[in-house]
């Protein structure tokens, strides 16, 4: 909110200005805070000195940015009291265009430099190479440092320093978040997957470990984690289902609802699942005792079944059974057997019937979504969702402009304009697990995580006659990967190509058994 600090009562306006800058300057602390306090918790003393270490780098790096903070907040906030709207905005792209070059040459000086500026400040060499890669990642967010300072300094010109601190009072909760599950499991999971190296693995074992070893002992339980979590989930974020926490259905006057506590601890679970699966095959990939994890998984499993589901397969807080992700992730985790995963799996259809078949999921469902349906047999579900073009979809967005994958489904849109401006991305990939089903499941050139690297790959297309044709290819650690079909009438022509040294088990659309392949290219038609 634009503040005019010479038409208002000036004591009144300043405390009311000087609080949220208050709270900004203190969460702004919060990013190094947790990563000292997850890095000293979860990865022992050496990386929480790593982190120690690094500080009069970066503390070098937030003066730019301060600096520019400070400057565009000068500039700004003269011509804003002269009235002065053009030379505002002048002001104002003069400091977003230098911020992104000074963010750019600080990045490149910082990325390629970081082992020298370690060594200029005598770093002690059993943390040398742990401080090194801590500064690589702060570099890369330099650009986000400076875009961020400048928005701060420009908002505080106008008289808002309300709109500052919600955007950190959000960023510093996602940052502790993606610290400790999608950076502390996932990652590395999926880089050992890709590439088939394990050195990530061994670099992040204590960390995971010791992260595992705590969910396991208050099974992710929100009401057990509240000294953490501060009693807020972030949950299916942006999902358009009931107990969606950025709309605020999540919650009462009161506080959670009790049925999103219900609905946020089921998820919590289902992570503890997947990390927990996780953590058994790198375990194994790495020589060390994977039964622990996948006792962990079990026990996990057991826990979501005796608390969370009927044996009927419906869940036994009743809202969950008119959800699209709580069935996701039962399906995923294979909890059903039987008629019970049959009824799911019905439910599951019928609602996305009632949706025009939309998908109503958010962050945590839809990162699940394409791969869940087309493994238990609702690919034709999947092919809709791709093809859909009503809101929420893939294509709303690319009608309505989208060369991107955007934050939400309507960011913008053509007839009215600018979505939710409280907080809305251009650039935000959550969304981008669609490109992952696209390449694994259209294309059919997916990993096969028993055998990581690419040295053993899965290809299993699923073709749909409304795409035309596909061409893939996928430059993998193991060589290039090619993968191309067309439909010519009703006859389906499969050229692909595996490289030297691999083999493909491969399943033709339509067909239950596989054949193996070695290197070389091949055409198959049906």
């Amino acid at each position: 909110m634009i503040t005019d600090f010479t038409k208002e009562h000036p004591d009144r306006t300043l405390w009311r200005f000087w609080i949220p800058m208050m709270f900004s300057v203190m969460f702004q602390q919060i990013y190094n805070i947790a990563d000292s306090m997850i890095a000293g918790k979860f990865a022992g003393e050496d990386a929480l000195a790593a982190v120690g270490a690094s500080y009069p780098i970066t503390i070098i790096f937030m003066a730019f940015a301060v600096g520019m903070n400070l400057g565009a907040s000068v500039v700004v906030s003269r011509l804003f009291g002269a009235g002065d709207r053009k030379g505002v905005k002048r002001a104002v792209t003069t400091a977003f265009v230098s911020s992104l070059g000074l963010a750019a040459v600080l990045t490149v000086f910082g990325y390629f430099f970081s082992s020298n500026m370690m060594e200029w400040i005598h770093t002690p060499q059993n943390i040398m190479a742990d401080g090194i890669l801590y500064l690589k990642i702060y570099v890369f967010g330099m650009i986000f440092l400076m875009l961020y300072n400048v928005c701060t300094g420009v908002f505080t010109a106008l008289g808002d320093s309300k709109t500052p601190l919600y955007f950190l009072l959000g960023s510093s909760a996602g940052n502790i978040i993606l610290d400790l599950i999608f950076a502390g499991i996932i990652v590395p999971w999926t880089v050992w997957k890709q590439f088939g190296d394990t050195q990530i693995i061994e670099e992040s074992w204590n960390a995971m470990d010791l992260f595992m070893n705590h969910i396991n002992d208050t099974k992710y339980n929100h009401e057990t984690l509240c000294g953490e979590n501060g009693n807020y989930q972030w949950a299916d974020w942006l999902s358009y289902e009931p107990l969606e926490s950025c709309s605020g259905l999540a919650f009462s006057p009161q506080g959670p609802l009790p049925d999103a506590v219900s609905y946020w601890n089921y998820l919590s679970a289902s992570y503890w699942v997947i990390d927990a699966s996780m953590m058994r095959d790198m375990a194994a990939a790495t020589g060390r005792d994977a039964a622990k994890y996948q006792q962990m998984s079990d026990s996990a499993k057991a826990y979501i079944k005796e608390n969370f589901l009927n044996e009927d397969g419906t869940f036994k807080t009743a809202i969950l059974n008119t959800m699209q992700t709580p069935a996701l992730f039962a399906l995923k985790n294979q909890l059903l057997e039987g008629e019970a995963k049959a009824k799911m799996i019905d439910r599951l259809r019928k609602n996305f019937a009632q949706h025009d078949l939309c998908l109503q999921t958010g962050f945590l469902g839809t990162s699940i979504l394409m791969a869940t349906l087309t493994e238990n047999g609702m690919e034709d579900i999947a092919y809709e969702l791709l093809f859909q073009r009503k809101n929420p979809s893939w294509l709303y967005s690319v009608d309505n402009g989208a060369t991107t994958i955007w934050e939400r489904w309507n960011s913008y849109m053509i007839d009215k304009g600018m979505g939710p401006r409280g907080m809305n991305s251009f650039n935000h990939y959550a969304y981008g697990c669609v490109c992952e089903w696209i390449w694994e499941t259209v294309a059919g050139i997916a990993a096969d995580p028993a055998t990581p690297g690419f040295k053993h790959i899965i290809m299993k297309p699923i073709p749909d006659k409304r795409l035309g044709h596909v061409t893939a290819e996928y430059r993998s650690v193991s060589g290039l990967i090619k993968s191309a079909w067309k439909y010519e009438g009703d006859t389906w022509i499969w050229e692909f190509t595996i490289p030297k040294g691999v083999i493909a088990t491969v399943i033709l659309p339509g067909e239950m058994k596989s054949k193996e392949y070695v290197s070389g290219t091949y055409k198959v038609t049906k």
